[in-house]
């Protein structure tokens, strides 16, 4: 971990203090509760020791980073914002996303490649509407991931449903089968 000098300075309009103090590239302002008149002092005592916590790992600034981005925590995000959805809805939502946790539920979600879903999809023993229905969960749990940055591109978008056995119509045979009665 890389850890700058850091720097004091004033924002126009507070009266307190601020420190910026990079780590690993990344910039953090930090508000202190000194007011402007105790610069020198913040400059040389209370900027060292800020920094010495931040490398014996006592103050931890990048909080985010910390919190693993899996399948699971993006796929409940997916659900608060549904809940204001039909209770039959949310509760197909529920049903789903507790089936797709269980298998990608502690997976980080940039690791979860098209190939495991394709192959998590297609060998399930359902019908094409209930694949249709898992595929775009999988797409809206990927989706909230893409919004926040954490992945590039949606594996799911490169996925196609298959399509619906067009059933047969009855009367047709109905048709069919008065004209052979008939023909008798």
């Amino acid at each position: 971990m890389k850890v700058s000098k850091g720097t004091v300075f004033k924002k126009q309009g507070s009266p307190y203090l601020y420190i910026n103090i990079s780590i690993d590239k990344k910039r953090y302002f930090i508000n202190t509760q000194f007011e402007h008149k105790e610069i020198d002092y913040v400059k040389e005592v209370e900027l060292s020791l800020f920094r010495a916590k931040i490398i014996s790992g006592e103050i931890v600034l990048n909080k985010e980073e910390t919190i693993s981005k899996t399948f699971k925590y993006y796929s409940e995000i997916l659900l608060n914002t549904k809940k204001y959805l039909k209770d039959s809805t949310l509760t197909r939502y529920q049903v789903q996303v507790n089936t797709l946790n269980k298998v990608f539920g502690s997976l980080l979600i940039k690791d979860i490649k098209t190939s495991q879903i394709k192959n998590y999809l297609y060998n399930l023993d359902i019908c094409a509407s209930t694949f249709k229905n898992y595929l775009v969960t999988f797409n809206s749990v990927f989706d909230e991931a893409l919004q926040d940055n954490e992945i590039t591109s949606n594996p799911c978008e490169k996925i196609k449903a298959p399509k619906k056995l067009k059933k047969r119509s009855w009367t047709f045979f109905k048709r069919w089968s008065k004209s052979i009665i008939r023909f008798f």
